[in-house]
């Protein structure tokens, strides 16, 4: 589904007010490529979000003087990867958009004051998965360009050419090792001038783009399922509650214990013969002084790591399914 919001100059914003509203709601990502980002009630609004990851492609020219405090303070308050993308001489990385959990805004609205109360503005909020799908995609294809830093505009830092399609142009490596203990993507984000012969791993269709090395692991991606992987990393590895082992999505929390691959059992989901997990649903109700996270604890089950990761992937990351 999609909505259109129009704002036009006067002092109320409909875009803004839908937007902070949802930034407020966000639980677990935060995705953003914006042109000029100088608005400090939008900046107030990511500060208060509970969203434990938060990834931002920003433009060079946006990091000038007093502009860049929104973005680098925003950067600092989630210890985030960020990457620059544009060339103040020769490009620009002039897209507006944010990725809110399952929800994307996308148009012609800059995060900024003249934006909100001067122009004339657009924004069309989707929460349709396909279509958040397609901008997601966008969203790390220019990650992983932006990160390893490799463009002089529409030249190749490499060779000093300049490059006719540009995922044709490169293949990108990304160091998950790295990427693991290291905040800066220069370090865990690499190309090299060369295109991956053969499809994708995982979906078998696509060209691989993006070759990832976990380990003696390697894996070549697409853009798409190469975005999906580091979803998984960030839930694996990035979400927490209060605790290493609680995780939650948007009708519960789920308290993961490992069984091991020893225990085959029947899953209580897809009633395969699978490696089992054990799992506690906590049902979230109502605060009170001796309860303050309103949690209540469920009845075990046992279900298999597949389902699992399904189950939490459907809440927050987009299924094709």
């Amino acid at each position: 589904m999609s909505e259109i919001i129009f704002t036009r100059p006067g002092k109320k914003c409909e875009i803004k007010e839908r937007l902070i509203e949802d930034i407020k709601n966000t639980k677990f990502r935060i995705y953003m490529a914006m042109f000029s980002f100088t608005d400090r009630d939008i900046y107030n609004a990511m500060h208060e979000s509970v969203a434990p990851n938060a990834l931002f492609i920003l433009n060079e020219g946006d990091l000038d003087g007093v502009k860049k405090s929104c973005s680098y303070d925003l950067a600092d308050k989630y210890d985030i990867h960020t990457v620059v993308l544009g060339n103040n001489k020769f490009s620009k990385m002039h897209h507006k958009f944010i990725i809110l959990d399952n929800i994307a805004y996308i148009g012609s609205y800059n995060f900024s004051y003249p934006a909100s109360n001067q122009n004339w503005e657009f924004i069309i909020r989707i929460t349709d998965p396909q279509e958040v799908k397609k901008i997601e995609e966008e969203f790390w294809g220019m990650w992983f360009i932006g990160g390893s830093n490799i463009l002089n505009g529409n030249k190749c830092i490499n060779c000093s050419t300049t490059v006719d399609e540009l995922y044709d142009h490169f293949a990108i490596l990304i160091d998950y090792d790295s990427f693991a203990t290291d905040n800066d993507p220069r370090k865990y984000l690499k190309t090299s001038c060369i295109s991956l012969n053969g499809n994708c791993s995982v979906c078998k269709t696509n060209r691989a783009k993006v070759t990832i090395n976990k380990g003696y692991t390697q894996g070549n991606y697409c853009i798409k399922c190469a975005g999906d992987e580091f979803n998984k990393i960030f839930i694996n590895n990035r979400i927490y509650w209060e605790s290493y082992n609680i995780y939650y999505d948007e009708l519960a929390i789920w308290s993961k214990d490992t069984l091991g691959e020893s225990l085959l059992g029947k899953c209580g989901l897809c009633s395969q013969i699978k490696p089992l997990v054990l799992l506690n649903e906590i049902t979230r109700g109502r605060r009170s002084s001796s309860n303050p996270y309103g949690i209540e604890i469920g009845d075990m089950k046992n279900i298999c790591e597949d389902c699992y990761n399904h189950d939490f992937l459907s809440a927050y990351i987009i299924d094709e399914l």
